[in-house]
């Protein structure tokens, strides 16, 4: 007698089937024999249910979760490099920056005297780019002079200490490659003498410019003196819409010099008249009533008269000028008859 092995019941050994569950009994191998994983029944290969407890014997298939945050990280860090290589510049940038440079003294004389050998010239830089500036290079006269990081407003501070023309030069790179268009700016330097101070009359104090200003002459027959005073020697005459290049000034303190305010006529002391035209220069040798006693400069002598007080300014606290011509004579002008161009 054996055991089914399907229902466990005894059956003869020779019987091919179990009279009880129907079990095929011939053939089977123990080591074929496969339990039921929940109540441990014998089943036989191709049965999809136990037939004691109902368990599905069917293969149960495993399926495998994707792990997605190796993938999201991996996409957000090139998303990220993506992002800073954008907007810093350094990929699908072909706009080239724009770079300008400028200086008070930029097209004008800069200047240098006895009494100051040398001069610090500032130079501002402005650089703008649709992204990211990598670098600005300043060049003198065709050699570098500094290069300097990405930024957008510099301020650069040059000593010049010998004449000469100096051409600036600066352009402007992106994070890109890309390149602003050459822009230039020229500075002269000049070296002049100042005044000497024994000419220049006691109270005054002269003021000398770092940077020639240009001036227009505004007068007909203007007289360039050798010292600030209506009673210097003349060096020359020169007209009106003449341009002069102007070094410094000095405030008049004499209070006996004067200009005619209108065309008019002075009466001599010997009773004549003498035209005296808008302009011209007047020392005040007295104050009487009406009058002023003046005396004025006729060919190489002095003729004196009176003139009405009212055709006649005094020039007392006026600005004189100094100045270099157009025929490069330098020496004093009245401020009157000098406009300085802005």
């Amino acid at each position: 007698m054996i055991n089914c092995p399907n229902c466990k019941r005894l059956i003869k050994e020779n019987v091919k089937f179990c009279p009880y569950c129907g079990f095929k009994i011939e053939g089977y191998s123990k080591e074929e024999e496969k339990v039921c994983p929940q109540c441990g029944t014998p089943y036989k290969e191709g049965q999809n249910f136990c037939k004691i407890c109902g368990y599905d014997l069917r293969e149960k298939r495993e399926y495998k979760t994707i792990d997605w945050k190796i993938p999201i990280i991996v996409v957000a860090l090139i998303a990220l490099i993506f992002a800073f290589l954008y907007f810093n510049g350094y990929i699908l940038d072909n706009n080239p920056p724009v770079v300008e440079v400028s200086s008070k003294y930029a097209n004008k004389e800069a200047l240098l005297t006895d009494q100051k050998n040398e001069l610090s010239i500032e130079i501002f830089i402005i650089a703008k780019d649709n992204r990211r500036l990598n670098k600005i290079e300043l060049f003198l006269n065709d050699k570098l002079l500094k290069a300097f990081g990405g930024f957008s407003q510099i301020t650069y501070t040059w000593i010049a200490r010998n004449e000469g023309n100096y051409i600036f030069k600066v352009i402007a790179y992106d994070n890109a490659g890309n390149k602003s268009e050459l822009k230039t700016m020229n500075i002269k330097v000049l070296k002049i003498s100042s005044p000497e101070l024994s000419l220049i009359p006691e109270g005054l104090e002269y003021v000398g410019y770092s940077v020639a200003r240009e001036g227009m002459i505004t007068g007909e027959d203007v007289l360039l003196r050798r010292r600030p005073t209506i009673t210097t020697e003349i060096l020359d005459a020169m007209s009106k819409g003449d341009i002069v290049s102007v070094y410094g000034e000095a405030v008049s303190r004499k209070e006996n010099e004067a200009i005619a305010r209108y065309d008019t006529t002075m009466r001599t002391l010997n009773g004549g008249d003498y035209p005296i035209n808008s302009g011209r220069a007047l020392l005040i040798i007295n104050d009487e009533d009406i009058y002023y006693l003046v005396e004025v400069e006729v060919g190489d002598g002095k003729l004196r008269g009176y003139i009405l007080k009212e055709d006649a300014k005094k020039i007392y606290g006026d600005y004189w000028y100094y100045i270099r011509n157009k025929r490069g004579k330098i020496g004093w002008v009245y401020g009157g008859y000098v406009k300085i161009n802005e």
